[in-house]
């Protein structure tokens, strides 16, 4: 101001001397000077006026953001410690704490002072109420990097509380389904060089009304030595489902240790490939049968690759989308060739009579199955058991005219 009023002519207008300026009066353009660089000055203070309380409402949002997710922290490790505490009174052992020293070490508050501090942190009013913009950042900051630091340790907690989780939704659906014709049991394991399954009074845990199929379902066993079932029946007979059952109850075998059946008895497989609905499998540009042979040139090659490997191999009505001499003499040749690995089992629905045929070429390797229906007064009871399906395609699809009609034009 003081440059200006010396060299403009302009009085700036503060209480103080201007000795020795020049006095001589501003010039209009002089003025119109001082006030565009006025209004440039206003400008650029209200423009990093604006950014710095953008920043700040930023920050502020990360801090609020931060603290919800630690308040989630917070809880989650909460209910850990209730859990661990309650295991504890009740002498329940569970493996997650019991086998692993580092997930014991956590509950236990003098074993590490960090975990400490960001244990006792999260149990401040920052974290036990709803997030604020008006809590203390600093609290926010240290849990923070506290959790960090400690992430590792935190999932180890985290997974502790999968763990029970797991077991006690096991549990529930166990009690659910007691005592009920579609009840839960424990899978039996055993050991050996190839595979072998059986399940008694398997049903469908996918679908709404299951029904068991009655008898015992059995694959590579005393009672059913063949490692390969060709299933043959009419449509709505069970032979999909009965299938599909037979899979699912496998997978949950591995992976839950339960099993929709009586019982179950397994040897562990290393691999489960199916294919039940071939259509969810096409790709862009691809036909139906085109799949098909995807699928059966992975399933070869998996056994090829992994000849000591005990893989099961489900499929439901295979190369059935092409000209049925084509898809029929494709069909055989597949199962010929997973006959051949000795670690393989097959369960093969089809309506391809040819496929019957490999019982007689390989006695000791493929066995026919049937998929019947039984109503009884009470009742309708699925069940697959051995032979050739006598039954007609459309025998069970209904009393329709069409069917009549197409029954007469093929005769």
């Amino acid at each position: 101001s003081e440059k200006l009023h010396s060299e403009l002519g302009i009085c700036c207008g503060h209480g103080h001397s201007h000795e020795g300026h020049n006095h001589s009066g501003a010039t209009v353009g002089s003025q119109a000077l001082y006030d565009i660089y006025n209004i440039v000055h206003m400008g650029i203070h209200a423009i990093g006026v604006k950014g710095m309380i953008e920043h700040v409402i930023h920050r502020a949002k990360i801090l609020k953001h931060m603290q919800t997710e630690l308040i989630r922290v917070g809880a989650c490790l909460q209910h850990a410690t209730q859990l661990h505490e309650l295991l504890h009174a009740k002498s329940v052992s569970c493996p997650c704490l019991t086998q692993n020293q580092h997930t014991r070490d956590f509950f236990e508050l003098d074993a590490d002072p960090e975990l400490y501090e960001l244990r006792t942190l999260l149990k401040t009013n920052t974290f036990t109420s709803e997030a604020s913009y008006f809590s203390r950042p600093g609290n926010i900051l240290r849990a923070y990097a506290l959790m960090q630091k400690n992430y590792e340790k935190l999932v180890r907690a985290c997974a502790f509380v999968g763990d029970v989780d797991a077991r006690l939704s096991c549990a529930t659906l166990y009690n659910h389904h007691a005592g009920k014709p579609t009840t839960y049991c424990f899978a039996e394991y055993q050991t050996a060089d190839t595979p072998a399954i059986s399940i008694e009074h398997l049903w469908n845990p996918l679908m709404k009304q299951a029904h068991p199929l009655a008898g015992t379902m059995s694959v590579a066993t005393v009672n059913n030595p063949a490692r390969i079932m060709v299933v043959t029946g009419p449509n709505k007979a069970g032979k999909t489902t009965g299938l599909s059952s037979f899979a699912v109850a496998c997978i949950l075998a591995q992976t839950i240790g339960m099993a929709p059946a009586t019982r179950m008895i397994l040897t562990p497989l290393d691999a489960i490939r199916t294919a039940l609905n071939m259509s969810s499998r096409v790709k862009e540009g691809q036909s139906l049968f085109s799949a098909s042979i995807d699928f059966a040139q992975t399933a070869l090659e998996l056994t090829a690759k992994n000849p000591t490997a005990k893989i099961m191999v489900v499929i439901d009505e295979l190369f059935n989308s092409t000209q049925f001499e084509l898809g029929q003499k494709a069909a055989y040749k597949f199962i010929e060739r997973l006959a051949a690995s000795p670690c393989c089992l097959a369960l093969v629905a089809t309506h391809f009579h040819a496929l019957t045929e490999l019982e007689t070429a390989y006695p000791l390797t493929c066995k026919n199955f049937k998929a019947e229906t039984r109503h009884t007064p009470t009742a309708t009871e699925y069940a697959i058991t051995p032979g050739v399906s006598e039954k007609d395609v459309f025998d069970l699809v209904g009393d329709h005219e069409f069917i009549k009609d197409a029954f007469g034009i093929l005769a």
